[in-house]
């Protein structure tokens, strides 16, 4: 798995601190060879929701597709971990689909033959 961190310097030293890196193993690592590449962007978030807003936006490389996330909070760390488990979600729904997209449904089994009723014996 490659990783790829990028952003300003203020942005990277709160990464750096966060253990980005760790982070990302942890959450992504059971998808283990499937993951070619996961790229961490951090930014200053949207002026509309403060200065002190950061925002982490996770694109992974997975062999058919490409997975892309973000998330924006005043803490780094708290943007980070909720961005990996957004990118969780969505990789293990994009893995347990066919390739073709469509959802397998689970055939029920057929409900099982109703008994004759028996008639109540009169003594």
């Amino acid at each position: 798995m490659r990783f790829i961190l990028k952003g300003d310097n203020r942005c990277m030293a709160l990464a750096k601190e966060a253990k980005a890196q760790l982070q990302v193993e942890l959450a992504l690592g059971r998808f283990g060879e499937q993951v070619r590449s996961v790229l961490l962007r951090f930014s200053p978030g949207p002026p509309n929701r403060g200065p002190a807003t950061q925002c982490c936006q996770v694109t992974v490389d997975i062999k058919p597709k490409r997975v892309r996330v973000e998330h924006t909070d005043v803490d780094l760390k708290v943007a980070i971990d909720r961005a990996l488990a957004k990118a969780e979600r969505s990789i293990a729904r994009l893995l347990a689909t066919p390739r073709g997209g469509a959802k397998v449904v689970p055939l029920t089994q057929p409900a099982a033959p109703e008994r004759p009723k028996r008639s109540a014996r009169v003594g």
